[in-house]
């Protein structure tokens, strides 16, 4: 009867280590596939990609002489200056004419007859008598060309053709200059011919200025742009057959499964050669013990249980130190549901310590005049050591701080607090920023005995004189954003706060233009690190500014955490964004309709370029705020006058109407209800609403003893 059950626990193993063997060849040909196919197919990309970047190089710098007397002159440049008038006086031709599906010998024909005729203010008719030495030799240089696309798409076994184009932004439109592909192919895409720009184009080689490799029915389509003195003026494209691949791959997958079976195989011999029953029987009473002893544990009675094997080998052995191990994991259980308790209340602890640290710090961006600040926090654990502040002083100056203590945790954080609270009361009490920092200084020096200090850059800015006074204790250098370039600002830096007491401060100060966007942030964003312990670094700082136009502060927190990919955040990132808008002010004086339209002009210029959609709704909303202060602010008010402030910051326009007329709240009123029957609705309050429905945010307050309603709107195209 033994000997039956051992037998059948055999066959059991048996068939168990045959189905493991022939799953671990499905996943080894699963996993090899994905592997050769991702090689093989990257290969292909590489050699694609290198091709484009190859023939683009080539073109940049390929000219020729279009007279005898005059430089050489660029051949792209000089072509596509020629196909472009061409292709926009005849563009809905073309597109009609490359949309057709060419079927047969007599479309094709047509098709061709139809660019020859086109294009032949370009190519030229001949070169007899009356062709130009222009035409002629831009006749004999454009074979040159396709000759060279020609020979570099049929370098490369499955490279199936080459194409030049220009692309036309505005109609979504590849206008096509040359092709490597025989002109008798009904695939040939004939000079001013057009393809619709695809999305992968679009997004990862127009709008990025790249190159690109990306997959198109079944092949794969490499682009790379063409630059002409520094300006992009047209692409290359290469595509790739990856049909020759998939019999290299099958044939590859099948001596897999061979060598797979083979070594399955052997291993199930060795197995039923080496595998005996007296093996099988104490792995079973090991089993059998295991099974108990977690039984004991589903029933809350960790009891350790004793296989009592008793022979003196390994599986002896084994089981003496599975019996310890169980009453080491009754001991650990014991411990672990103490230290559990432990961490939960710890836990949450900590969670109230990081709400309290968040609550302390301001939660949205601050507008003082001409000026934004916008601030971003990630602590590296649930409580962090960086700080900052910003607030306008009792003495109308807009104050901010930004700091960073030494070490991490709650030690850094308590610190943090109470670095961030002299540092306000200082602010509070109209110090000067040196003043400010010295003060401060001083008393974090006192009891400080674990020796933790801040680096901060403190800041006062004086909207009226435009001027930023600035005390930097041992911080980042900030970044100065003007005229599309970022460059580091406050060369001069004083000891760090909480080290030495009784030290000088010293205090410099710039001037801030419109525009201006100065980025100031820890430690924590430029020395973060990738998998590569490679730092983000200030030039990656300095380019992201360069080049963002939207959420400057979330754009740069995206870049580092793609940089630092699976690498952990190891420090605090903090930043804050200081932007000084564009403003003006105009003014209506007088009770006439008529300054309405030259009021509205104005703006209009003020803010040109913007989506003109938003543009026609702020046009309303402006006749009709303008309007009503007209019809009804002003009765009895000899000399009126209403103020019109107008603030632009990327896109976003903020409007303050400002007027000595009847203190007045429009936005208390009560709206129109448009349901109701046209008789019995009262008259007025229909401007007030549509301008509220048509705008971002209306808000309304009297500041010195005028009506002041604020109106803002975002002007940047939807989806922007």
């Amino acid at each position: 009867m033994r000997g039956k059950r051992r037998l059948s626990i055999r066959k059991k193993v048996f068939l168990l280590t045959a189905s493991l063997s022939l799953a671990l060849i499905l996943v080894s040909v699963a996993v090899s596939s994905v592997i050769f196919n991702i090689r093989t197919k990257n290969n292909a990309r590489v050699l694609c990609e290198d091709s484009a970047a190859t023939l683009s190089e080539y073109l940049s710098d390929f000219e020729f002489q279009i007279s005898t007397s005059s430089a050489m002159t660029n051949f792209l440049t000089y072509y596509i200056d020629k196909i472009d008038p061409i292709y926009q006086d005849s563009r809905a031709q073309i597109e009609e004419e490359s949309a057709k599906d060419v079927s047969d010998e007599e479309d094709f024909a047509a098709r061709k007859q139809f660019f020859t005729d086109l294009t032949s203010s370009v190519f030229g008719s001949g070169e007899g008598f009356g062709t130009s030495f222009e035409t002629i030799s831009f006749k004999n240089t454009y074979p040159d060309v396709v000759e060279e696309m020609d020979r570099m798409a049929g370098a490369i076994e499955g490279m199936t053709g080459c194409n030049l184009f220009y692309y036309d932004a505005e109609n979504g439109n590849l206008v096509y200059l040359c092709d490597s592909t025989p002109t008798t192919s009904w695939a040939y895409c004939f000079p001013a011919s057009v393809e619709k720009a695809s999305g992968d184009f679009t997004e990862n080689v127009y709008k990025k200025n790249a190159a690109s490799v990306v997959s198109a029915d079944g092949d794969f389509v490499a682009y790379a742009p063409v630059e002409v003195n520094g300006t992009t003026v047209a692409y290359v494209s290469f595509h790739y057959s990856i049909d020759r691949l998939v019999e290299t791959e099958n044939g590859f997958l099948w001596t897999l499964i061979g060598i797979m079976l083979a070594f399955t195989a052997v291993i199930l011999f060795l197995y039923l050669v080496l595998s005996n029953r007296w093996l099988v029987k104490n792995v079973t009473k090991l089993s059998e013990t295991a099974r108990q002893f977690t039984s004991h544990m589903d029933e809350g009675e960790i009891t350790p249980v004793d296989a009592k094997i008793g022979t003196n080998d390994e599986i002896g052995d084994l089981s003496d130190d599975f019996y310890a191990l169980q009453s080491k994991v009754v001991s650990y259980s014991e411990d672990i549901a103490k230290k559990r308790a432990q961490e939960e209340l710890m836990r949450a602890e900590l969670g109230i310590a990081t709400k309290i640290q968040m609550q302390s710090l301001p939660d949205r961006p601050l507008v003082a005049g001409d000026v934004i600040i916008s601030s971003f926090i990630k602590p590296a654990k649930e409580v962090g050591g960086d700080l900052f502040d910003y607030f306008v002083t009792d003495n109308g100056d807009l104050f901010f701080v930004i700091a960073d203590v030494s070490g991490k945790g709650i030690p850094a954080a308590l610190f943090m607090m109470r670095g961030k609270e002299i540092i306000r009361s200082c602010a509070r009490a109209g110090m000067s920023a040196s003043k400010i920092a010295e003060t401060a200084n001083n008393e974090l020096c006192k009891n400080n005995k674990e020796g933790l200090f801040i680096t901060a850059f403190i800041g006062i800015y004086n909207d009226k004189t435009r001027r930023l006074s600035y005390a930097r204790a041992g911080h980042e250098q900030p970044f100065l954003l003007r005229d599309g370039t970022a460059e580091k600002i406050g060369e001069e830096s004083n000891y760090v706060l909480g080290a030495f007491s009784g030290v000088p401060f010293i205090e410099d100060s710039l001037e801030v233009r419109p525009d201006d966007r100065i980025l100031f942030y820890t430690d924590g964003l430029n020395e973060g690190i990738n998998e590569q312990n490679e730092e983000f670094g200030y030039d990656r700082i300095k380019a992201v500014m360069e080049k963002a136009d939207g959420n400057l502060l979330a754009g740069l927190y995206e870049s580092a955490v793609s940089f630092a990919g699976e690498a952990e955040q190891f420090d605090d990132i903090t930043m804050l964004l200081f932007e000084c808008v564009k403003s003006e002010l105009y003014t209506v004086s007088t009770r006439s309709f008529d300054e309405i339209p030259a009021l509205t002009g104005k703006i209009n210029e003020f803010v040109k370029g913007y989506d003109s959609d938003k543009i026609a709704e702020l046009d309303v909303i402006i006749d009709e705020l303008v309007n009503n202060y007209i019809s009804y602010a002003f009765e009895g008010v000899k000399k009126p006058q209403l103020l019109v402030e107008a603030k632009l910051s990327r896109g976003i326009l903020q409007l303050t109407f400002s007027d000595n007329g009847i203190l007045f709240d429009p936005l208390a009123k009560e709206d129109p209800d448009i349901d109701a029957d046209l008789t019995e609705r009262p008259a007025g309050g229909w401007g007030i609403m549509i301008s509220k429905t048509i705008s971002d945010r209306m808000s309304y307050c009297v500041f010195n003893g005028k009506n002041c309603l604020t109106v803002t709107k975002d002007l940047n195209p939807s989806g922007e």
